[in-house]
């Protein structure tokens, strides 16, 4: 552990310091990141004169910092201001855009899904006769193969082009959308959202558990500090370990 001097904040930037607050902080931080690193080499405190000489430095990166943080806070303060003037500008425009679209939204659906069970009913009734046709025409099939009779060969020939017909209907219906033209070209369509409703906590955390390892354990780890900070010493699937910092 090498002892050096500790830095004068006095002289820090020589005779001529810099005007601009950042750089002014970003010499002396410099400087103290300069002095940490000639200090802690990775060696333990031997006397107690290092580890008064480190405890300086500690309290001069701490005044830095303190340093540091409020010009940032000055710095960005007319950035924020600006900001919240644009969001506190635009948000009643905004906020009557989204509820306009909600409830434009929501009375389309209504419509649409009404259409769509409508539509569901012919391509269920077009399926059914697609398959009736198909049954008939491969019956008329087998028929004129039996038979030497030119006019059942016809019938088949002309059961198996209403049986073609009939599918080619039934996959049309079964691809309907119901969907609302507006007056400059746009069609909107109709989509289906599923929405989880949590009933069962303990029974998703298990489901979930194998796959979000990480996530989970972040966030039972910040639970848990949360209760350490409030006094609790004791949680369930937790070992507390003691350890001394100096503040």
């Amino acid at each position: 552990m090498t002892q050096t001097a500790t830095v004068n904040r006095e002289v820090i930037g020589g005779n001529n310091p810099p005007s601009d607050p950042f750089e002014l902080v970003k010499v002396e931080i410099d400087d103290l990141y300069l002095e940490a690193k000639n200090w802690l080499d990775g060696e333990e405190i031997k006397d107690a004169a290092t580890a008064e000489g480190i405890a300086t430095l500690l309290n001069m990166l701490r005044d830095a910092g303190k340093k540091a943080d409020e010009e940032f806070a000055k710095e960005k303060a007319p950035h924020l201001k600006a900001g919240r003037a644009v969001d506190d500008k635009w948000r009643s425009l905004r906020t009557m855009v989204e509820t306009a679209k909600d409830a434009c939204g929501k009375v389309l659906g209504a419509w649409q899904a009404k259409i769509e069970l409508a539509q569901a009913a012919k391509a269920e009734e077009a399926r059914r006769i697609a398959e009736e046709a198909t049954r008939k025409a491969e019956e008329a099939a087998r028929a004129a193969q039996e038979s030497t009779d030119l006019k059942v060969a016809e019938e088949a020939i002309a059961a198996a082009e209403f049986a073609r017909k009939a599918e080619i209907g039934a996959q049309s219906a079964e691809n309907v959308t119901p969907k609302v033209k507006n007056r400059v070209g746009r069609a909107i369509g109709l989509r289906t959202y599923y929405i989880p409703v949590l009933v069962d906590p303990v029974l998703a955390i298990r489901h979930y558990w194998p796959i979000h390892k990480e996530e989970f354990s972040e966030v039972l780890l910040r639970l848990a500090k949360e209760s350490i900070r409030a006094g609790v010493r004791e949680l369930p699937g937790f070992t507390i370990t003691e350890e001394k910092r100096s503040v």
